[in-house]
Formats: C-alpha cells, sequence, structure tokens
C-alpha cells in the first residue's frame, strides 16, 4: 500500500502539509521505486508546555528500505540540533563568501587568517571577503632623549629623557570595498618627537574615516642652560578597547640640581655619559645624555623607538 501510494503521489507546487493529532508521527517519504531512501519525521512525543513535543528527525534508508542510521535530529522547543554523522562541506576556497564551509582544511585556512599580524612600515591592507570586523593594537614612535655640551654645572650637563609613545587597541567595522590604511610612526632623532602611529579607512565611495591615532612620544631638549625636564608621552585616541596614553621621560638638569633623564616606558633608553642610550623595544623613548667631565663636546640623546600595528581580521 505505501508502495502504491507512493506511485501515486500528487505533484505540489508550493506546499505540502502533513498533519496530525499530538502524539502521532508524522512523515514525510522520499522514495526509489517505492522503496524508501530519506524519511522527515514528526515524532510522536505528546505535544506540552514551552513547545514540548513533535520533534523533528531525518532518517536514511538503505537500498532495502530499512533504517540505516538517523543523522540528524531537532529538538522543536529548544532548537538544539543533533548531528550524530561527520559533516564535511566542500568549501572552493577561503575568498569564496557564497561557502558556508564546516570542513577542517577550510576552517584551518580561516583561522590562520585570523592570526595576528605585525606590521612595521606604513601599509594598505585589503579586507579578505569573509571579514566583517580588524583587531587592532597600534603604537606611537617614541621621541629622542636630549643632547648635553656641558663646560660646567651653568652649562646643558644632563638631559631629560624622551616620552614614550601611545598605545591603542580596537576593533572596528572593516567596510565592504573598503581599504585599511596603517600609517607607522618613526622613533624620534634626538631632540625630536617621534612619528604618529594612525589607522584610517578608505571606504568604497571613496570618504575617509579616521579610526584612532596612538600619538608620539616628545623629544627632550634644554629649555634654557641649565633646564631640561622629561618629555611628555604620547595621546592615545579612538581605541575601543584601550587607550593608553605614553609615559613622560625622566628629568634631566633642573638648575644646579642634575638628575638621571632616562627614556619613557619599559623599553626607554637609559640616561648615558657623553651619549643617552637608545629605546630598546616598541615605543620606548630615548635617554638623556649627561658630562660629568665637563668636556665642552656635544653628545647626542639616544633615539626613541618605531611604533607598529598588530592586526587581525575577524567575522
Amino acid at each position: 500500500q505505501l508502495s502504491q501510494a507512493i506511485r501515486n503521489s500528487p505533484t505540489f507546487n508550493q506546499s505540502l502539509t502533513i498533519t496530525g493529532p499530538s502524539g502521532s508521527t508524522r512523515e514525510l517519504i522520499l522514495a526509489t521505486a517505492g522503496v524508501p531512501r530519506l524519511v522527515i519525521t514528526a515524532d510522536s512525543t505528546a505535544e506540552g508546555d514551552n513547545d514540548a513535543g513533535s520533534n523533528i528527525s531525518f532518517v536514511v534508508c538503505g537500498n532495502d528500505g530499512k533504517l540505516k542510521f538517523q543523522p540528524i535530529s531537532i529538538s522543536r522547543a529548544t532548537g538544539v540540533v543533533n548531528v550524530n554523522t561527520e559533516m564535511t562541506v566542500v568549501a572552493p576556497g577561503v575568498d569564496d563568501d557564497s561557502a558556508q564551509a564546516i570542513s577542517s582544511g577550510w576552517v584551518r585556512d580561516l583561522l590562520d587568517q585570523m592570526n595576528w599580524v605585525e606590521v612595521l612600515s606604513s601599509t594598505a591592507l585589503v579586507p579578505p571577503s569573509w571579514a566583517t570586523r580588524i583587531e587592532i593594537i597600534a603604537e606611537g614612535g617614541g621621541g629622542g632623549g636630549s643632547s648635553c655640551a656641558s663646560t660646567g654645572i651653568t652649562t646643558p650637563t644632563s638631559g631629560g629623557g624622551a616620552g614614550e609613545g601611545a598605545l591603542i587597541h580596537g576593533v572596528y567595522p572593516a567596510g565592504r570595498g573598503a581599504t585599511i590604511n596603517l600609517l607607522i610612526g618613526s622613533g624620534g632623532a634626538q631632540q625630536s618627537q617621534g612619528g604618529d602611529t594612525i589607522i584610517h579607512r578608505v571606504n568604497a565611495d571613496t570618504s575617509v574615516d579616521w579610526l584612532a591615532t596612538a600619538g608620539a612620544g616628545q623629544g627632550a631638549y634644554f629649555s634654557d642652560s641649565t633646564t631640561s625636564p622629561g618629555a611628555n608621552g604620547g595621546t592615545a585616541s579612538g581605541g575601543t578597547i584601550v587607550n593608553r596614553n605614553g609615559r613622560s621621560g625622566s628629568d634631566g638638569q633642573a638648575g644646579s640640581l642634575v638628575l638621571v633623564g632616562n627614556g619613557g616606558g619599559d623599553g626607554g633608553g637609559r640616561a648615558g655619559s657623553k651619549g643617552g642610550v637608545n629605546a630598546t623595544s616598541y615605543r620606548g623613548g630615548g635617554g638623556g645624555a649627561y658630562d660629568g667631565d665637563f668636556t665642552g663636546t656635544t653628545y647626542a640623546g639616544g633615539t626613541g623607538y618605531q611604533g607598529r600595528v598588530q592586526y587581525r581580521w575577524l567575522p
């Protein structure tokens, strides 16, 4: 009877409704020559509060029409989908956003594209087709430490330390058809400010959106013959997670008081006899130069360290 019913089944151009009382099994059977191949079932679990009952299952049958396995079941109440067999979808490539890929190879490639990437020189990024956001950590360049030229305590004897570059951390829309420009700040030369690290997005319509700036640390110098304060750190703006201003360098000479002008930040260069020490890590400020022997020679302050950007794409 089932075979005859299948052979005589009508064609439905829009929809087919299979109805029955609560607690009854309702099935849609896809068959070959009257023998079931796939059965979509609302089971006989009685319906109740919170949409319980009439749970859905997909049953695959063998050539003999008997149950082979039940790959998928769905709880109508909770929406939980149980997949009882290995599931693989072959995707043609990571840049094809038409494929909803679950195969391990595709996911591995996708995760590789989501790894953090370090950028040390200015560049432009084009978002991959699957990405909707970009996460960025940006650091500004550190300033350069103060030089000295001492012939005695009433002359420039001990220079101040330079300021540290700022740091921002944020997540921003990638923009369909947009380009993300990363402008990396340079480290400051002696007594000079470093460079700002700036992030902006050029949209598909050529409009430009500023996203964030990790400001540069300032350079230290002698404001008069016996005064060389530590320079200020850079200013952070635009970070959606973190805005961290750079730390100031240490004071150098203040009149007859000779202090130690270390550069700002963990990688700041220390004050150095007859030449300030260069910063040693990203956004660090250079150290000030001092000359306790009053040689009359000009000694340069330490240079600041350059900025950088780290980024990763996000779905």
